[in-house]
């Protein structure tokens, strides 16, 4: 009877030793400035045509946020801004001439290593891949959309998708972005007091994401 108690003790403490452990870690996750996604419903920006493209194609359990880029080939490829619950992900999908769609690849940002361009690639890419402009529905929440206008008062960037938020001492905001024609991943700071800034602007590597 008493070793069966100590047996119950011994496995009571080794349960709540690793929920400790799972919480500190977690905790250092958070305090070592882990980028958490961002899962709010927001607005999509397609068209109808666009919606029943990426429908069509089946992407997994993705949904399309907007365009980033179209390729004229023998019909056309698309470059979707999708995400489902793990994240965001750059999902090519090829309509035909028929007007069939099917998927070409998946490619997940990794908001930690975002992929980055040497240089900002222009409306025109390599490989005839031309940037969509920007919608009129930013896939923002409110504060998110706040810090970024409040940050970006000086410069003609229009945001497309709130990939990610970082506690910090304050908050930071990974935006997806558009200027003069290219792609950006702006990041956002905003702290606790005072006026919101860009901290990074980095170019963003279309063809990293689309080129299988």
């Amino acid at each position: 009877m008493m070793k069966k108690m100590l047996a119950m003790i011994m496995a009571l403490m080794l349960a709540v030793m690793g929920c400790c452990a799972a919480m500190a870690e977690e905790t250092n996750a958070m305090m070592m400035g882990g980028w958490q996604i961002n899962q709010e419903k927001m607005p999509t920006v397609l068209t109808e045509d666009e919606q029943k493209i990426f429908d069509a194609a089946q992407a997994e359990d993705y949904t399309a946020a907007a365009v980033l880029a179209t390729q004229v080939v023998a019909g056309a490829n698309y470059a979707f801004l999708a995400r489902n619950e793990n994240g965001w992900a750059v999902v090519t999908v090829y309509r035909n001439l028929q007007g069939e769609a099917s998927l070409l690849s998946i490619q997940p940002i990794d908001l930690a290593d975002v992929k980055a361009a040497e240089a900002a690639l222009p409306a025109g890419l390599a490989g005839g891949w031309a940037i969509r402009e920007a919608g009129n529905a930013a896939v923002l929440t409110e504060e998110a959309h706040a810090a970024f206008a409040s940050a970006a008062l000086d410069r003609a960037l229009s945001p497309i998708a709130l990939l990610g938020t970082q506690l910090v001492a304050g908050m930071n905001y990974k935006v997806l972005a558009l200027e003069d024609g290219a792609l950006y991943v702006v990041t956002v700071y905003q702290p606790l007091t005072g006026d919101a800034q860009i901290t990074e602007t980095v170019p963003f590597d279309l063809l990293a994401y689309v080129n299988r």
